[in-house]
């Protein structure tokens, strides 16, 4: 959204036709908060009469989006003090770029975890576990009373199946919105 505010604002357009632009871009075939806002300010020019700045600043008190508010907020300060918007968008975008790099970074390191939690739970336990239990099956006996043959039922049909269900639980807990 800023690397698109800013290749406008560089060719020249003045902020509110930048905003109008940003009224109909999606991400893929999901309209963003800023695209939503900017069509509220871009309503706000027209049919109240306000300037870009003024609309912008009264969007900001009601927009959900923490980042977009505080965005716009360095939008209308460099607007005011008749700053390089240009420059401002760039700036904002590199740091979008970074904070989303960052983030992503984070889930590939919290998916690699949980990848490695499923190796050990879902292929090693219970490999170890029949093992042990057939093991124990040759020589004789059991465990607290139940038969290791029970007990090697009892890992296979609900042990390994409740361990993936976590698993899946855990993916779905970490994996960001869409």
């Amino acid at each position: 959204m800023a690397s698109h505010m800013a290749v406008l604002s560089r060719s020249g357009l003045p902020p509110e036709r930048i905003l109008r632009s940003l009224t109909g871009v999606e991400a893929v075939g999901i309209r963003s908060v800023a695209a939503e806002e900017a069509a509220n300010i871009v309503r706000d020019v027209h049919l109240m009469g306000l300037d870009v700045i003024s609309a912008t600043a009264q969007r900001m008190r009601t927009s959900p989006s923490r980042k977009f508010v505080d965005f716009l907020d360095g939008f209308v300060s460099v607007a005011r003090s008749g700053g390089d918007l240009t420059n401002y968008f760039l700036a904002s975008a590199k740091g979008f770029m970074d904070s989303a790099r960052i983030a992503a970074r984070q889930l590939i390191e919290t998916l690699g975890g949980i990848a490695e939690a499923y190796v050990s739970l879902m292929v090693v336990f219970p490999l170890l576990i029949i093992v042990m239990l057939s093991i124990m099956n040759m020589i004789g006996g059991g465990i607290g009373g139940l038969s290791t043959l029970f007990l090697m039922q009892v890992v296979t049909y609900l042990a390994i199946p409740a361990l993936g269900f976590i698993v899946l639980l855990l993916l779905d807990s970490v994996m960001p919105p869409r």
